[in-house]
């Protein structure tokens, strides 16, 4: 009887243990028809949705506190091969954790290159804009999503002063940026406080040059995240997120590129735009281009001279930057006949003399933006696809 019980206890422990060690089905998830519709709204032209053809590229992602994570996306035509609207390198963040929760951010100008933390959490982006030749920009953001600029060193026209950015750390509570122009590297730093002072005031940085040009890079370095528990495999064609928690695990599969196949319908993205818990789809109000409204009025003139500033503001559209000045005017009299009032400034970079033109001025960012968006619907000989707006200090 004895036996007979021990064999029915030994058989118990024998079926529990294969129960518990039996593999538990992973749910493999993707990103939700919701947010593809979304990122199609904030980065197509006048947020109407993609266009057939249209293919959502996702760029990489970065590992925020608390299990989240931060995924980046730009939209680009198959056809035209050039972004939608926008100039190339305009970026989507996209937060998602491991409830599954999805929300959207402002987009941005620049292709991610580098983010790193700050010992406060705060996060630091390098992003590279390709317009006329290369330039470095450096963001900032309390969460990831929405994103604000930082002034480089020099002028207040300084964004294409630099053709790289190659090093951004923290050490001692400093960030530090190398820097090259004119194949000449230069390092500056500024400390955290100063930092965050000039942001909230959106006023300028004062960097400060570091003699020699050389940091430790065993030393100056990001900060890690904390309590993140996600697996990032990236292959040719798709990318696998892995959530390995404590209590489950999930798999996210991200199309390295999603070719829309479907036109997007205005009475699927009314209904889709409804907040649901499913996939807390949050919209963010602001955007890179608004339709054109009274607003728009200022800064088009086209009897304004180009090389004037007749009105004031610290807002302006950069057209480019330019070591030939022989073809600016061919240029100027284009976006004068379209409507614009431009205006030029030369600068010294390294030795050379550089002459950008601008759209404006504009009293504020919206008016300026409202200008882009109008710019970017002019004809061909007219559009100029790597123009941005810019604050003058």
């Amino acid at each position: 009887m004895q036996f007979r019980l021990l064999l029915y206890i030994v058989l118990y422990l024998l079926v529990s243990v294969h129960a518990i060690a039996k593999p538990v089905k992973s749910p493999i998830q993707t990103i939700p028809r919701t947010i593809i519709e979304q990122i199609c709204r904030d980065l197509s032209e006048d947020k109407k949705g993609c266009q057939v053809g249209d293919v959502i590229h996702y760029i990489q992602s970065f590992k925020l506190d608390n299990d989240q994570l931060l995924l980046y996306f730009y939209l680009l035509n198959k056809q035209l091969k050039a972004p939608h609207k926008y100039p190339r390198g305009v970026t989507l963040p996209v937060k998602v954790n491991m409830q599954g929760e999805w929300l959207t951010g402002n987009a941005f100008v620049g292709e991610p290159q580098q983010i790193i933390r700050d010992n406060s959490g705060h996060l630091w982006m390098h992003a590279q804009f390709n317009s006329v030749g290369k330039s470095p920009r450096l963001l900032y953001s309390k969460e990831g999503l929405q994103w604000l600029d930082v002034d480089l060193p020099g002028d207040e026209l300084s964004m294409s002063q630099f053709e790289e950015m190659k090093t951004v750390c923290w050490y001692k509570g400093n960030l530090y940026m190398k820097l090259q122009a004119d194949g000449r590297d230069t390092l500056w730093k500024a400390s955290l406080d100063k930092l965050l002072a000039a942001i909230k005031a959106d006023g300028k940085v004062r960097w400060l040059s570091v003699p020699g040009n050389r940091i430790n890079p065993a030393t100056c370095k990001s900060y890690p995240e904390k309590n993140n528990h996600w697996l990032v495999q990236r292959g040719e064609t798709l990318s696998l997120l892995r959530y390995n928690g404590a209590e489950k695990e999930i798999i996210l599969k991200i199309p390295n590129r999603t070719v829309i196949k479907v036109p997007f319908s205005e009475k699927t993205a009314k209904a889709e735009n409804k907040p649901t818990k499913k996939d807390a789809v949050q919209t963010t109000k602001e955007t890179l281009s608004t339709t054109v409204s009274k607003k728009a009025k200022e800064g088009v003139d086209s009897s304004t001279e180009s090389g004037t500033e007749k009105s004031t503001g610290n807002y302006a559209i950069q057209i480019g930057a330019f070591s030939n000045h022989v073809v600016i005017p061919k240029k100027v009299e284009i976006l004068q006949k379209a409507g614009f009032r431009t205006f030029t400034r030369l600068l010294k970079v390294q030795g050379k003399a550089i002459k950008k033109v601008y759209i404006g001025p504009f009293t504020d960012r919206q008016g300026a933006e409202e200008a882009l968006s109008r710019l970017q619907d002019t004809p061909e000989d007219s559009h100029h696809a790597d123009a941005f707006v810019l604050k003058f200090r």
